[in-house]
C-alpha cells in the first residue's frame, strides 16, 4: 500500500533544503560572462521601461527572447539593480519546479514519494547551480516541466473519457511562453516526449487539438511581429543562425562529443539516478506514469546528444523526469533499495576525500588562482566533514530501513554546499567579476570619468557602473552576441556604443575628460601603447586592465611615428 501522508522528517528537510541553496543568493558579485551580461539586458530592460526588446549596452540583444529578461527587470523594479534580484527568478524557478515536481509525484504515487520527488528535483547538482545563475534555462525548465505534466494530464483525461482541453491548453500556453524564454527548444522538447506517449495511450488528440497551436501562436506572434517590424531581418536570424545553425553544426562553437550529455547527467542528476532508473519494486504490470517519465529523460537525452551544440544547461528540463522515477520506486514500507543508495554514499565518500585532498594542499602549483586557494582551505575540510556525515547517516538510513532519513543523507552534502563553501564563491566571483574595478573608478576617480574599452569589454562593467559602456571595436565580437557580431556594420557608429577602433590608441591620449580605458589582458601590444602615451595602469585583472587618461596630464611622446599609423580620432 502506497503511503498518503507528510512525514514530518521530509517537511522539514524540504524547508532545509529551500533554505540552503538560497543562502547567500545575492552576497556575491554577477559572475561574467552570463551572468554579466544577462543581468545586465535586465537591468538596462528595467532601466528603459522598454519590456519588448533586450538591450546589452545599448545595443538590440535578440540572441535570445524576451521573457526572462522581462522576468528578471520586473524584480530589480522592486529590488533594485542587485545581484539577489537578477538571481531571484532563476531561484524561484528551479523551487516551483521541485514544488509542481512533489505535487505530482505525490497524485501518482502517494504523498511520502511526493516529498521524495520534490525534495530530488531541487538537491541534485545541476538545479543547484542554475538555481543560483543568472541563466535563462531555470524558467525553461519550470516551463518544460509545466507542458508536459497538463499534457500526460490531458492524455489520461481522454483515455478515461474525462474532459481534456482545459489541459492541453494548459501545455500549449506553457509552450509559448517558454518559446518566448528561449526559442523552439521549448516546443520541441515536450512535442517529442508527448507525442509518442499520446500514440502508445491512443490518445493524440489531447496534443494535437488544434485550438492548443492556436493559442500558442496567439501569445508568441504579437512580439515575434513586433520584433520583424523593428528589426528587419529578425525571423531569418532567429530561425537559421539561432535555431538551425545551433542543432546542424558548430557554427556556435559549442561542438562536444556525442557522450557529453552522459557525463553531464550522471555528474549533475547525482545521487538520485541510480536509485530512479532500478527496477521498479511495486507490482502491478507496466505502469503508464513511469513509462512517460522514461520517455521524458531518454528522448530528449537522445536528441540533444546527436545535437552538434551541447551546453550542460540544455538538459536541465530533464531533471524532473529522474525525480518522478524516483517516486515511482518508492516505498518506504517495503526494504530500501540499498544496492543503488550505496552508489550515492559511495559518490559522496569520493567527494569527502577530494575535498579533503585540496584542504592538504592538493591543488598548490595548478592553475588556480592563489586567492581561491586560500578561501578553500577551511572549507574544503568542512565539506569533507559534512561528507563522512552523509555517509554515515546513509548507512544508519539502510540499517534502520528508514527512507526519509536516507533522502536527507544523501541531499546533505548538496544542501550544505552553498553554505559551507560562501567565501569560495564569493571569492570566485570576485576574480571573475569587473564589480572591483567599478568600485575602484567610483572611490578614487573623478565624477566625470567616461569608462571605454579598447577591444575589451567585460558586461559586469556596464552593470555595475549602472549604464552602458562605449566599445572600440573592429567587428564586435567584445559583446559575445550572435546578431553584433553577424550585423556590425549597421551598428557602428563614432558616436554610439559600438565604435570604431582606431589601427593604434594614440589618439585616446588626448581626452578632454578624465578617461578610463580597457584592455584586455592578453593584448600587451595595446597595453604597451598606452603605458608609451603616459597612461597611468590602475587596474591588473584576470581577464581586464585599466588605464586611467588624465586630461591634466599632457600625453607623451614615444619614439616612432603613432600618429602615422592613428586612424581619425574617435572621440
Amino acid at each position: 500500500m502506497i503511503a498518503d501522508r507528510h512525514p514530518p522528517l521530509l517537511v522539514a528537510w524540504a524547508v532545509v533544503v529551500v533554505m540552503g541553496l538560497g543562502w547567500g543568493l545575492g552576497s556575491y558579485a554577477l559572475i561574467d560572462q552570463d551572468e554579466g551580461r544577462n543581468g545586465e539586458v535586465a537591468r538596462e530592460m528595467a532601466e528603459s521601461n522598454d519590456y519588448v526588446l533586450p538591450h546589452l549596452n545599448g545595443l538590440p540583444y535578440i540572441d535570445k527572447p524576451v521573457l526572462f529578461f522581462a522576468a528578471a527587470a520586473a524584480t530589480m523594479e522592486i529590488l533594485g539593480p542587485t545581484e539577489l534580484a537578477a538571481r531571484l527568478v532563476p531561484f524561484l524557478c528551479v523551487m516551483a519546479t521541485a514544488l509542481l515536481v512533489g505535487w505530482c509525484g505525490g497524485r501518482w504515487y502517494g504523498r511520502e514519494a511526493g516529498w521524495v520527488a520534490g525534495i530530488a528535483a531541487a538537491s541534485a547538482p545541476l538545479p543547484l547551480a542554475f538555481s543560483r545563475i543568472v541563466i535563462l534555462d531555470s524558467l525553461l525548465a519550470l516551463l518544460v516541466t509545466s507542458a508536459l505534466l497538463a499534457f500526460h494530464t490531458a492524455i489520461e483525461a481522454r483515455v478515461a473519457r474525462r474532459p481534456e482541453r482545459m489541459w492541453t491548453l494548459i501545455a500549449w500556453a506553457a509552450i509559448g511562453l517558454g518559446i518566448l524564454t528561449k526559442g523552439p527548444v521549448a516546443l520541441a522538447v515536450p512535442l517529442m516526449v508527448a507525442t509518442p506517449y499520446a500514440l502508445w495511450r491512443r490518445a493524440s488528440w489531447a496534443v494535437w487539438n488544434p485550438v492548443g497551436p492556436v493559442l500558442m501562436a496567439a501569445l508568441i506572434a504579437p512580439w515575434v511581429l513586433f520584433m520583424e517590424e523593428r528589426l528587419p531581418g529578425y525571423l531569418r536570424y532567429v530561425a537559421i543562425t539561432e535555431t538551425w545553425q545551433r542543432v546542424s553544426s558548430d557554427e556556435l562553437h559549442r561542438t562536444q562529443p556525442w557522450w557529453f550529455f552522459l557525463v553531464i547527467a550522471g555528474f549533475g542528476f547525482f545521487p538520485w539516478w541510480p536509485l530512479a532508473l532500478g527496477r521498479r519494486r511495486l507490482d502491478g504490470g507496466t505502469d503508464p506514469r513511469r513509462v512517460f517519465a522514461l520517455l521524458w529523460l531518454a528522448v530528449p537525452l537522445i536528441f540533444f546528444s546527436l545535437s552538434r551544440s551541447k551546453l550542460p544547461q540544455y538538459i536541465l528540463p530533464l531533471m524532473p523526469a529522474v525525480a518522478l522515477l524516483l517516486a515511482s520506486r518508492w516505498n518506504s514500507g517495503r526494504r530500501l533499495p540499498r544496492r543503488t543508495a550505496i552508489v550515492g554514499g559511495l559518490g559522496w565518500l569520493v567527494l569527502g576525500a577530494s575535498m579533503a585532498a585540496v584542504g592538504f594542499g592538493g591543488l598548490d602549483g595548478s592553475r588556480v588562482a592563489p586567492p581561491l586557494l586560500a578561501a578553500l582551505s577551511t572549507p574544503s575540510f568542512v565539506m569533507a566533514g559534512v561528507c563522512l556525515v552523509a555517509v554515515a547517516w546513509t548507512i544508519a538510513a539502510l540499517h534502520l530501513g528508514r527512507g526519509p532519513w536516507l533522502v536527507a543523507s544523501l541531499s546533505l552534502p548538496l544542501v550544505a554546499l552553498p553554505v559551507v563553501l560562501q567565501p569560495a564563491i564569493v571569492t570566485l566571483a570576485e576574480l571573475r567579476s569587473e564589480r572591483a574595478l567599478v568600485s575602484l573608478i567610483r572611490a578614487e576617480l573623478p565624477a566625470e570619468t567616461e569608462v571605454v574599452g579598447l577591444r575589451a569589454w567585460r558586461p559586469s562593467v556596464s552593470f555595475y557602473l549602472r549604464h552602458p559602456v562605449p566599445i572600440l571595436s573592429d567587428d564586435g565580437d567584445e559583446l559575445r552576441s550572435n546578431y553584433i557580431l553577424r550585423t556590425y556594420d549597421r551598428w557602428i557608429d563614432p558616436a554610439g556604443m559600438l565604435r570604431p577602433a582606431p589601427l593604434l590608441p594614440t589618439s585616446l591620449a588626448r581626452c578632454e575628460q578624465p578617461r578610463v580605458l580597457l584592455v584586455h589582458a592578453k593584448r600587451k601590444d595595446l597595453q604597451q601603447t598606452l603605458e608609451a602615451r603616459g597612461l597611468e595602469r590602475i587596474w591588473t585583472g584576470p581577464k581586464i586592465h585599466a588605464f586611467f587618461c588624465d586630461p591634466d596630464r599632457p600625453p607623451r611622446t614615444p619614439a616612432g611615428d603613432f600618429e602615422a599609423l592613428t586612424d581619425s580620432p574617435v572621440f
